[in-house]
């Protein structure tokens, strides 16, 4: 497995489009990614323990994949990679979602952040009107889900599992393209608040094998596993 990030890359593959450096032992990414023009990067599965700044804030980036490491933190410098579409840093030790990545409204789609230590969704959640997937599960301390959720008319999965739930705002009762609300190892599971709020009930248990349904894996949907067990 690679230690080192290659040097010179752009410089000596100018076609290349895609950065996969997935399942190595790379610790250090180097500050020169910032002005290549590759649209996915993918460092899944490494030894890093922090990311730099201007990589985190990479223009032409469309793809960031920084899952199953062990990331602290999000850089502010995130709300300059203005084409982000995908955020993939599952599985690391992410305290907090900062307050730039929702200014990335224009194009973000996916967000997993599960798998880390966030304790509040924030409100500003509300402003990334394009976003499709949303994932905090197994974060184990988000106690609520803010009212602006319901602002978010396109957002078609939200995995909310292993967390300290007990209820769901109204609002969720405007998500106008939602498919699926996953929600197993809550209190909001066991507690009254479906049987006070059958509205919310219904959106929730539309699709049966969402809602409170245990998944057969804590990292994924049993939507997303391929025929061999294996998430995708």
């Amino acid at each position: 497995p690679l230690q080192l990030v290659p040097n010179n890359l752009e410089k000596d593959f100018p076609k290349l489009s895609i950065l996969d450096l997935s399942y190595n032992t790379i610790s250090n990414v180097p500050e020169s990614l910032s002005s290549c023009k590759f649209v996915t990067l993918l460092f899944a599965n490494n030894k890093l323990t922090s990311f730099p700044d201007k990589v985190w804030g990479n223009r032409y980036t469309l793809r960031l994949d920084l899952s199953n490491n062990d990331i602290s933190a999000i850089s502010p410098f995130i709300k300059h990679a203005a084409n982000l579409h995908e955020l993939f840093i599952s599985n690391n030790s992410v305290t907090q979602i900062p307050n730039e990545m929702f200014d990335l409204n224009a194009h973000l789609m996916t967000i997993s952040i599960d798998g880390n230590k966030i304790k509040t969704i924030p409100s500003e959640i509300g402003n990334l009107e394009n976003l499709v997937r949303f994932r905090v599960h197994n974060n184990f301390n988000i106690s609520s889900v803010p009212e602006q959720i319901g602002k978010l008319v396109k957002l078609k999965s939200m995995d909310l599992r292993n967390n300290l739930i007990q209820s769901l705002p109204d609002s969720i009762l405007g998500l106008q393209a939602i498919e699926d609300i996953y929600l197993s190892g809550n209190p909001i599971c066991t507690n009254i608040f479906f049987h006070n709020n059958p509205q919310i009930k219904a959106i929730v248990e539309a699709d049966p094998s969402s809602g409170c349904t245990k998944q057969c894996s804590p990292y994924c949907q049993d939507k997303t596993m391929n025929p061999k067990g294996r998430c995708f």
